[in-house]
């Protein structure tokens, strides 16, 4: 994610400072390039930006990128009309379980049996996060 931040904000700041025809960087006596003081002032702005946008909407991104799951429960015969929502919520589940800390992820999959396994089901088809272990090491299943 940090190299998408980069260069985001690499890009944005070629078209702020070519606007104004500024140059963005400077040459060293040995041959090294980077940017001009206020260039690096404004990509630092433009990255804090770019960041604060991607934070606030990667929920969003993480439920668009679902692919392999959606395509999942198309091959299984699961009307389109629903695959939407159930890729949406298996996805909100899991992200949910990758969150719990031991103590409650021993109590919500004692509670829910199955919940795991749908979990970590969905984090193989996914190529995620699909495995769920309590303080001991054993796997919930």
């Amino acid at each position: 994610m940090q190299k998408l931040y980069t260069e985001l904000s690499a890009y944005a700041l070629e078209l702020y400072m070519g606007q104004f025809s500024t140059p963005s960087t400077v040459v060293d006596s040995e041959g090294n390039e980077s940017y001009t003081e206020d260039a690096q002032d404004k990509f630092n702005e433009i990255a804090d930006d770019i960041e604060a946008i991607l934070k606030k909407n990667r929920m969003y991104l993480s439920l668009t990128m679902q692919m392999q799951i959606k395509a999942h429960l198309l091959n299984l015969g699961i009307a389109e009309t629903r695959i939407e929502d159930l890729s949406n919520g298996l996805f909100i589940l899991w992200s949910a379980l990758c969150k719990l800390d031991y103590r409650n992820l021993e109590l919500v999959c004692n509670e829910f049996e199955g919940l795991a396994s749908a979990c970590k089901k969905f984090g193989e088809i996914e190529d995620r996060q699909y495995e769920f272990f309590n303080s001991k090491g054993e796997e919930y299943k």
